[in-house]
């Protein structure tokens, strides 16, 4: 038996939209009491003309000892945009969205703890994470 079992969806590739990233220069890790390394994901999909689908996934990293992004001394904000094409020429379906972002994380991962890496700093390495069970929670879940 020699069956070739094609996928449900096939990724593109992707790019990176946006990264923006500001640390206080006093900034330590442990310089902020009850801090601690928080994360989210947030997913948007759009349908290009040519039938395939954008799936965006931003993610927000800080450290901080409340909840606020903006407040925080240390924060980073990343984007990719991966391209999907549902397998058999189908309609794109809002089901193959948890499977889009699988794909895409463990480069928002990567991204992450490269630059942060190179920051000078104590390099970020994400949590790898069950993004269809943190998606049928809610859609977009916060981590920490």
């Amino acid at each position: 038996m020699n069956e070739h079992i094609a996928g449900f969806i096939s990724f593109l590739g992707y790019r990176l939209v946006k990264f923006e990233y500001e640390c206080n220069p006093s900034f330590e890790f442990d310089s902020v009491a009850n801090g601690k390394m928080q994360y989210n994901l947030s997913k948007l999909s759009t349908q290009l003309k040519d039938g395939a689908t954008q799936v965006n996934l931003l993610t927000r990293v800080f450290f901080a000892d409340s909840d606020s992004f903006d407040d925080a001394p240390m924060r980073m904000l990343i984007e990719i945009a991966g391209v999907f094409r549902e397998a058999n020429g189908e309609p794109w379906q809002t089901k193959w969205e948890s499977n889009a972002v699988a794909i895409l994380y463990p480069y928002i991962r990567a991204l992450i703890g490269s630059l942060t890496a190179q920051s000078g700093r104590q390099p970020i390495l994400l949590p790898t994470i069950n993004v269809a069970a943190m998606f049928a929670e809610s859609g977009e879940e916060k981590h920490d």
